[in-house]
């Protein structure tokens, strides 16, 4: 069941993904062979750096004791150089493979920060929040397109807090549920539109596990989570974690938060990175523990 789940989600990012990809332009090709350039003089840079400590100096004796070379001669100083430098950059590599592998977000608008907030009013009853500030570098703006994942027992509402917007759900059949904001306004390039979405949430079942996440797929000066328990509710640690995707949170950095005394915990990430996925989670008696399950709200 698990893997289904996994595999599930991969097939709902990459079909996001996919209609996220721009077409090519001078822009992108510029910034790969700068990219490949930066490599190259990183990877040259360490190379001296090694030489000035001496690694080069040993690599060149490893290879006079292996083989016919002599000594200080061209060839073999040229040869241990080359091995080292083939060395640093498969290193290079094997970090940047770490790095999830995202096409580019479209120019349509930027989000300038987005507050994610989960509050309990009882352990059934919650209210769920997405707070956006998006700034508009396109010619023309009317709608907002984003996704959202409950296994709660139902979504009891979902509405924006301008009264002038229109919330349609555009898929549900997919791991993640897709809806629009329609602003019934053309926002033009430069504005600033700011917004909130809002569901009320059902888990009388007590099945949704506890934790708020998200997936960064647009560049973002600021993302922020914000939880707060019922009143007397068990208030523990939290865990705020960051990883490739939500499949690999084996490989997840984490850091330990703590609930205040009115059962609050926040988390503030600036300028998070690209493609990854940031996760708020919680533990208690009267929560599932969380696991390596995708059940919450993201």
């Amino acid at each position: 069941m698990r893997n289904r789940k996994i595999s599930q989600e991969y097939a709902a990012l990459k079909e996001i993904r996919a209609q996220a990809t721009p077409k090519l332009t001078r822009k992108k090709y510029g910034r790969f062979i700068l990219d490949r350039i930066v490599g190259w003089l990183v990877g040259t840079a360490l190379n001296m750096v090694l030489a000035s400590l001496g690694v080069t100096s040993l690599l060149q004796a490893a290879i006079l004791h292996y083989t016919n070379l002599i000594p200080n001669d061209p060839a073999t100083i040229a040869l241990s150089a080359g091995i080292t430098f083939i060395v640093i950059f498969g290193l290079l590599i094997l970090v940047r493979s770490r790095r999830p592998d995202l096409p580019a977000p479209p120019g349509d608008y930027q989000i300038e920060t987005l507050k994610i907030q989960m509050e309990y009013r009882s352990r059934e009853d919650i209210v769920y929040s997405r707070s956006f500030r998006i700034k508009v570098s396109t010619d023309s703006l009317d709608c907002f397109r984003d996704t959202f994942h409950w296994t709660g027992k139902r979504v009891n509402s979902m509405q924006s807090s301008d009264p002038h917007h229109t919330i349609a759900i555009t898929d549900e059949a997919s791991f993640y549920s897709q809806y629009e904001v329609s602003f019934n306004h053309n926002y033009k390039e430069g504005d600033v539109v700011d917004f909130t979405i809002t569901w009320e949430l059902d888990d009388s079942d007590r099945v949704a596990r506890p934790f708020v996440a998200r997936q960064v797929n647009r560049p973002q000066k600021e993302l922020s989570f914000f939880v707060k328990l019922y009143p007397n509710a068990y208030e523990g640690m939290a865990i705020g974690q960051v990883s490739v995707s939500s499949a690999d949170r084996a490989h997840a950095n984490q850091i330990f938060l703590a609930f205040d005394d009115d059962g609050v915990v926040s988390w503030t990430i600036p300028r998070p990175l690209l493609g990854y996925y940031y996760e708020l989670r919680w533990s208690g008696p009267d929560w599932i523990s969380s696991g390596n399950n995708n059940k919450g709200q993201s």
